[in-house]
């Protein structure tokens, strides 16, 4: 699957997908919103929640590394691989 292809799915589609076949990485608070990073196939996604795990603002999804820079003391790289 591609970014175009998930982009074109309706968002609650696309958390169902994460939850379903994503790896979890980490989360954070991100002023009022919960931020959940989610390794899927080759990109990393973050759900932004205004309500955790009920109102989703909106997904943001890349293959650059460097996302992963506001949760690396968070993350086991066990998670990734199991």
């Amino acid at each position: 699957m591609t970014l175009i292809d998930l982009s074109r799915l309706k968002i609650s589609e696309q958390v169902d997908l994460l939850y379903k076949e994503g790896v979890f990485l980490s989360k954070r608070l991100l002023g009022n919103k919960t931020v959940i990073l989610y390794h899927f196939y080759n990109v990393y996604a973050e759900i932004y929640y205004v309500k955790y795990r009920q109102i989703v603002d909106h997904i943001n999804y890349t293959d650059d590394p460097k996302i992963l820079e506001p949760y690396i003391d968070k993350i086991s790289i066990n998670e990734i691989f199991y």
